[in-house]
């Protein structure tokens, strides 16, 4: 398997992606980001444009003010993308997820008062 830094940066507009492109190849990574592999071609694309963001941003400061380092925000980027992929991996994981999207607090309930007033009404 190649290196990432192996893959070459540039391609004709008019041919399809090589085997061994950022966009489409398997890359012999660290394990803590080996997740990258099972990036589709989009996603791929998206995670760069994401990664680019992060680094060209000159506003660092958290919904809070709290100021952060441009490490800490490439970390947590990394952090949510390496999150991500393991929980769309884990089919049970992404099940218990969507079921718990249909839970009492998702249906027909707007508060936690109608959400129990049936039990209520039991007593």
């Amino acid at each position: 398997m190649p290196k990432i830094a192996e893959a070459p940066a540039t391609y004709p507009a008019d041919e399809s992606w090589p085997s061994e492109s950022l966009l489409t190849g398997r890359f012999d990574l660290p394990p803590e980001y080996a997740w990258f592999n099972e990036l589709d071609a989009q996603a791929r694309q998206d995670f760069f444009a994401g990664l680019l963001k992060v680094l060209v941003r000159p506003q660092l400061a958290l919904p809070d003010g709290r100021r952060r380092s441009r490490q800490e925000a490439l970390d947590e980027y990394l952090r949510g993308w390496r999150a991500t992929i393991e929980i769309e991996s884990n089919p049970n994981l992404v099940t218990a997820i969507k079921s718990a999207m249909h839970g009492p607090f998702y249906g027909p309930y707007d508060s936690v008062d109608k959400a129990f007033a049936d039990m209520m009404q039991d007593e």
